[in-house]
């Protein structure tokens, strides 16, 4: 699985493959990471998925973890990005009000910065 961050002063953006799914232990991977992330000190984080067609239950499932360790360290998560397919599943798994879903990277900053400043 190739995941790619960018670390920001407050923030860190990570960028997923096209799958993510329990098949090669991607879903695993992915919790470790984020993990890790939240360890380093990072307690915002956005997940950039411009790149991602697929994911399974797994993989929502290490998103969950993101959300957890995020809101746990007082910070704050944002998806961005999001296909419409993916979206549906979201909202299918009823998971739409726990992600904070946003269109892109600005709209997440912003959302990032608010959390911040109280």
């Amino acid at each position: 699985m190739k995941l790619t961050f960018d670390k920001r002063a407050k923030v860190v953006i990570v960028g997923l493959p096209k799958e993510v799914t329990s098949k090669n232990n991607d879903a695993v991977n992915l919790k470790y990471e984020f993990v890790r992330l939240n360890t380093e000190g990072f307690k915002n984080i956005i997940v950039d998925m411009k790149n991602t067609e697929s994911i399974d239950s797994s993989g929502l499932s290490a998103i969950l973890v993101l959300q957890r360790l995020c809101k746990d360290a007082g910070g704050n998560h944002a998806l961005i990005h999001v296909s419409q397919s993916i979206q549906k599943l979201i909202r299918i798994s009823q998971l739409e009000p726990v992600f904070n879903i946003k269109n892109n990277e600005a709209e997440a900053l912003d959302l990032i910065m608010k959390v911040s400043s109280n």
